[in-house]
């Protein structure tokens, strides 16, 4: 299993989705957790988000995790 899958399964993202999640979105296996992922979800619990909304956010549009949110929103501290 992939360092990706195993972070989405450990923030709850749902075993059942993460198939589709992979097969729309497969560019998440290749992603670098603590350099893309976790900083991402971090940013997000820092803004508020309950982890069951970053949960539902990561099913509902994978793609999220690939955008060019660092350059836009991020506070330079986390880049």
């Amino acid at each position: 299993m992939s360092t990706s899958v195993a972070y989405l399964i450990g923030i709850r993202v749902s075993g059942r989705k993460l198939g589709g999640i992979l097969t729309r979105y497969p560019e998440i296996l290749g992603m670098r957790v603590g350099r893309v992922i976790k900083p991402f979800v971090d940013y997000l619990g820092s803004l508020g988000l309950p982890k069951l909304a970053v949960e539902r956010l990561v099913e509902k549009k994978p793609h999220i995790l690939g955008s060019v949110w660092k350059s836009k929103c991020c506070p330079t501290w986390l880049l």
